[in-house]
C-alpha cells in the first residue's frame, strides 16, 4: 500500500491529543488529560472524514509509518522542553514510533466500529488513559539512570536554544580563528551557530537530534554519529556534550564511561592542530589526557558561587568544571 502525505493539520489535530502539552509537567504525565476541545476536534474529523483518516492511520499497518513518526517526533520536544538530560536517542525513537504506532492503530479500530458519540467518547477515554501511562513508563525508565527518578523529573532542567553571541563569548572563538572544516556537537534545532559560521565562510556543519535531518544539519546521535578519525579542523560543543557528561559522572559510572570512551573518539576526530573547544569541563578527565593534547582553560563568569560546605579540593573541581575549554591535538 503506497504511503499517503500525512496532512500536517491532521496530524497537529492528532498531536494534540497524544502528544502531551508543553505545560504538563513530566511527573504529571500520566494524568495527562487533553482538552474537550482537542477531543471532539478529533471525534469530528472520525465521524465527518473517517474514510480519509482511515487512509491515513491505516498506512501505519505494517509498522511505524510517516504517521507515528511524526507524532514520536512531536513527543522528544516535549520531552527536550521539560528536561535535556532525559536522552531519547534514535534507538528511543523508533520505540517510540511504535508505541505512537500501536495507539493508531486502537484509533483505527474504533473508526471501522463506526460508534455513536457517546460510546466513541468513552472508548477514546480508555484508550488515552492507557496511552499516556505508557508515556510515563517510558520517561521514567529514561529517568531510572539518573539518580532518584522522581526528583530528577521534578527538576525539569530545560534546554535553551542559545544566541551566536553568547556561544561564541563563552567558548573564547572567533570564525576567522577555527581550522575547518568545523563540526557543532549539539547544534540545536535552529542551528544559529552553524548557519552563521557558514555566512562567515566556514565549512561547518552540525549534529542534533532535534534537527530535520537537512545538510548541514543532521539528524544524529552524538553517542553514536561516525566522528571519524582526524577529520575535524574544530569540534565546538556549548552546553551540549560535556554539559550531560557532567551529569552522568555524578549519576552513572556505567554512563560516565560511555560519554568518555565517546569523549576520546572526538578527540580522536580533530586533525593535527585541530581543537575541541567545549563548555563546561569536564576535569575528571581533562587531567588524564595524553602529551599530544594541550588542555587551556578559560573561566566563565557566573552569579552563583561554589555550594556551600564544599571543601578545598571540591571548589577546584567546581572552579574547574565552570570553564571554556580548548583542547588542542599536536602535531
Amino acid at each position: 500500500m503506497a504511503q499517503p502525505i500525512v496532512d500536517a493539520d491532521i496530524v497537529g489535530i492528532i498531536a494534540t491529543l497524544l502528544v502531551p502539552a508543553l505545560d504538563v509537567p513530566l511527573p504529571d504525565l500520566g494524568r495527562a488529560v487533553p482538552s474537550g476541545s482537542a477531543v471532539q476536534a478529533l471525534l469530528e474529523v472520525m465521524q465527518g472524514e473517517g474514510s480519509v483518516l482511515l487512509d491515513w492511520v491505516a498506512a501505519d499497518e505494517q509498522g511505524p509509518g510517516e504517521l507515528s513518526r511524526a507524532l514520536a517526533e512531536h513527543f522528544c520536544r516535549y520531552v527536550r522542553r521539560h528536561n535535556q538530560y532525559l536522552e531519547l536517542g534514535l534507538d528511543h525513537r523508533a520505540l517510540l514510533a511504535e508505541l505512537y504506532d500501536s495507539v493508531l492503530d486502537d484509533i483505527r479500530r474504533l473508526v471501522r466500529l463506526d460508534l455513536g458519540a457517546e460510546a466513541l467518547t468513552n472508548r477514546l477515554g480508555q484508550l488515552l488513559a492507557r496511552h499516556y501511562a505508557s508515556l510515563e513508563a517510558m520517561v521514567r525508565g529514561l529517568g531510572s539512570g539518573q539518580g532518584t527518578p522522581e526528583a530528577f523529573l521534578e527538576s525539569e532542567p530545560v534546554c535553551a536554544e542559545y544566541s551566536v553571541t553568547l556561544q561564541l563569548a563563552v567558548l573564547g572563538v572567533h570564525p576567522a580563528d577555527l581550522h575547518q572544516p568545523v563540526l557543532d556537537i549539539g547544534c540545536g534545532t535552529e542551528g544559529a551557530l552553524v548557519h552563521y559560521l557558514r555566512e562567515h565562510g566556514v565549512n561547518a556543519v552540525g549534529i542534533d537530534l532535534s534537527v530535520p535531518g537537512e545538510p548541514p544539519l543532521i539528524q544524529a546521535d552524538w553517542m553514536t554519529f561516525a566522528y571519524g578519525d582526524g577529520r575535524w579542523g574544530s569540534i565546538l560543543a556549548h552546553m551540549s556534550f560535556t554539559n550531560h557528561f557532567v551529569l552522568q559522572d555524578r549519576w552513572s559510572e556505567e554512563q560516565a564511561e560511555r560519554y568518555g570512551l565517546v569523549y576520546m573518539k572526538i578527540l580522536r576526530a580533530l586533525a593535527p592542530s585541530g581543537a575541541f573547544y567545549y563548555a563546561p569541563g569536564v576535569p575528571f578527565i581533562e587531567q588524564h589526557l595524553p602529551d599530544k593534547f594541550q588542555v587551556t582553560r578559560q573561566p566563565v563568569v557566573t552569579m552563583a558561587g561554589p555550594p556551600a560546605g564544599n571543601s578545598q579540593l571540591q571548589v577546584a573541581a567546581w572552579q574547574q568544571t565552570l570553564c571554556a575549554v580548548r583542547v588542542r591535538r599536536l602535531g
